[in-house]
């Protein structure tokens, strides 16, 4: 984290706190290391995550978060250096599966959902960094 307090870092970009669940967890992670009020002056922010990510790879920002997910996805992977937040800063984001009413008895979501929580998909989703439950 104290990367962001270097003077050759300017511009760091972050998902709105407002809106998206990873900004509230970036801010708390600065918060909670101690540096937020100190690089206050050099957020800028993204509307979600997928649009701070495309700060960061678009280099409008010197450096910014994202989803460990964007960073190990195949269009990303080595496209850059990514340090990992210290898990303890911060608070896990439950992710889930929701099936709307329109996708009830769809057999195409009903796949899906199977595929989600069959072993294929929970190390689809390791892969990608995510945590199982296992």
């Amino acid at each position: 984290m104290n990367i962001l307090l270097e003077d050759y870092i300017n511009k760091v970009s972050v998902p709105n706190p407002r809106n998206a669940p990873y900004g509230e967890e970036a801010v708390r992670a600065m918060k909670k290391s101690g540096i937020y009020s100190r690089v206050l002056r050099k957020l800028v922010y993204g509307e979600s995550v997928s649009q701070s990510t495309q700060y960061i790879y678009k280099r409008l920002v010197d450096v910014g978060f994202t989803s460990r997910s964007v960073v190990l996805s195949p269009q990303m992977r080595g496209k850059g250096i990514w340090i990992e937040v210290n898990p303890e800063l911060y608070k896990p984001i439950r992710q889930g599966v929701v099936i709307l009413k329109n996708g009830k008895n769809n057999p195409y979501v009903e796949e899906f959902v199977k595929l989600i929580f069959s072993k294929k998909g929970r190390d689809i989703l390791k892969k990608y960094g995510y945590k199982t439950g296992e």
